[in-house]
């Protein structure tokens, strides 16, 4: 498999098409990536794949290029092209909330992006993650990879995490509709709960299950680290639970020093700790 890309500066799109191709068949196959300019006998091969770079979308000769596309074109870039081509790319939009504002960013920018987001372009650079950053200017740096490069390696390794994560992240927000309960506490609080079935990887998913599920007040899981359950205050921006406000309580083993959430000893039945989120319940209260 040979892939050829853009050199000079490596962004996130490039970066992120060249992790997914690599997980396509035939990829083993002594995979090459090449940074440069391709040739016009990159472009009419379909055995070699043209990222984020050559004027032109032919996913039967495996071209993916966004910047021909019409300025009011919907935003898709050469990674979102290439989980088109495999057919995944609604269920990427369901399961990867930074899949649709990381599009915006590469066709718009990040200007756009802030805007759809409902935040300042301050507020995105602040969050800007230095291990993309690093990991894009090794990739800025070479070349051609090859055989057992380790970069090539871990690109590999990205990009069959992602795909698995699109299946593991789909079959888990069902699982969690299945086992997991809203329940409402005495004192009116709607609350997410899996009281008994302990999972790994528990925040998979999670968040983006409970974002379809209205306004939640507080979440309850098994704890990941003991036996007992960990209780999670959600809706940061208004809160309305601070755990601090159950310090005491022989039953509660930890309690985060900002109040978001609380792990009990041991297991307790469902009463007890909707008891225990209602006495955290700002408004509410303190008992001992």
């Amino acid at each position: 498999m040979r892939i050829v890309t853009h050199g000079g500066t490596a962004h996130r799109d490039e970066f992120l098409a060249c992790c997914i191709v690599l997980n396509q068949p035939g990829s083993w196959d002594e995979p090459v990536i090449v940074r440069r300019a391709p040739a016009a006998d990159d472009l009419a091969d379909p055995g070699i794949w043209v990222l984020d770079i050559g004027g032109r979308h032919e996913p039967e000769l495996r071209n993916f290029d966004h910047h021909q596309l019409e300025r009011n074109a919907p935003a898709i870039c050469a990674f979102g092209q290439v989980f088109e081509h495999i057919g995944l790319l609604d269920k990427a939009r369901e399961v990867f909330p930074w899949l649709e504002p990381s599009m915006q960013a590469d066709v718009h920018g990040n200007n756009v992006m802030a805007h759809t987001l409902g935040v300042t372009p301050a507020a995105i650079r602040a969050f800007a993650s230095p291990l993309e950053e690093y990991l894009l200017k090794l990739f800025a740096g070479i070349k051609e990879l090859r055989g057992d490069a380790p970069l090539l390696a871990v690109m590999r390794a990205m990009g069959r995490r992602l795909l698995e994560d699109i299946d593991a992240i789909s079959i888990r927000r069902d699982w969690l509709a299945a086992h997991g309960r809203i329940c409402v506490t005495p004192a009116g609080q709607r609350v997410f709960a899996v009281l008994d079935d302990r999972l790994q990887e528990p925040g998979l998913g999670l968040e983006a299950y409970l974002e379809t599920l209205g306004d939640i007040a507080a979440c309850i899981m098994p704890d990941t680290r003991g036996p007992g359950h960990a209780l999670t205050r959600l809706g940061d921006d208004n809160p309305k639970i601070d755990f601090q406000r159950i310090a005491g309580d022989q039953r509660v083993g930890f309690i985060h020093a900002t109040g978001f959430m609380a792990v009990t000893r041991i297991p307790l039945p469902a009463a007890e700790l909707f008891a225990l989120v209602d006495r955290a319940q700002i408004g509410q209260l303190k008992k001992r």
